[in-house]
């Protein structure tokens, strides 16, 4: 159902560069959806950039997944 949803607001609207929606993955805080048309909202490449499996981001992802209540698989 969303997704006709999304298809029916980009056709409806061809300005429109995503979709704000409330997310039901993490009590309905703030999330973005974007269409392709953003892309030139974004930068070429990205300012961080590390595999998640990096040491460096053990922490963050351990963080993240209990505040989110996901199990995190190493």
């Amino acid at each position: 159902m969303a997704r006709r949803w999304a298809r029916a607001i980009y056709e409806a609207y061809p300005d429109a560069v995503g979709l704000w929606y409330g997310s039901s993955m993490d009590a309905n805080a703030p999330s973005a959806a974007l269409f392709e048309r953003a892309e030139a909202a974004l930068p070429g490449l990205p300012s961080f950039h590390r595999a998640l499996a990096d040491e460096t981001l053990r922490s963050f992802l351990e963080t993240c997944s209990e505040a989110l209540g996901y199990r995190l698989i190493l």
